[in-house]
């Protein structure tokens, strides 16, 4: 039992480390590209899975890779179209600078008056 929450543990930690490589390299423009790499490798993933599956198993690939391919990006959009909606209503997020945060007197030495400006 010990055994196999260990690999399950650690399956689950290299997918997400997989998941959000992409965006880590990611430049500050390079959202739309980190966002197919991380489709791809969600893909890619999903098919290795299914190959062993279906070796161990004996489940036919192609039926189970299918399924489980578009419930895992039908989910994927439907929360990206669920992002893209909030966003439009104007609650996004908004990052927030340090200068949004601190206020800087002239020698450039924070003020000590913590806010948002």
């Amino acid at each position: 039992m010990l055994r196999s929450s260990v690999y399950t543990g650690f399956a689950y930690l290299m997918t997400v480390a997989l998941l959000t490589l992409p965006w880590l390299f990611a430049g500050r423009n390079g959202y739309m590209g980190a966002l197919v790499a991380t489709l791809c490798v969600a893909v890619t993933i999903i098919a290795v899975f299914n190959i062993y599956a279906s070796i161990v198993l004996d489940r036919p690939f192609k039926k189970s890779f299918s399924e489980m391919t578009c419930l895992s990006l039908g989910v994927a959009a439907i929360s990206f179209a669920v992002g893209i909606v909030v966003r439009q209503a104007g609650t996004g997020y908004r990052a927030l600078k340090k200068s949004d945060i601190m206020h800087y007197d002239v020698e450039g030495w924070p003020s000590g008056r913590w806010r948002l400006t």
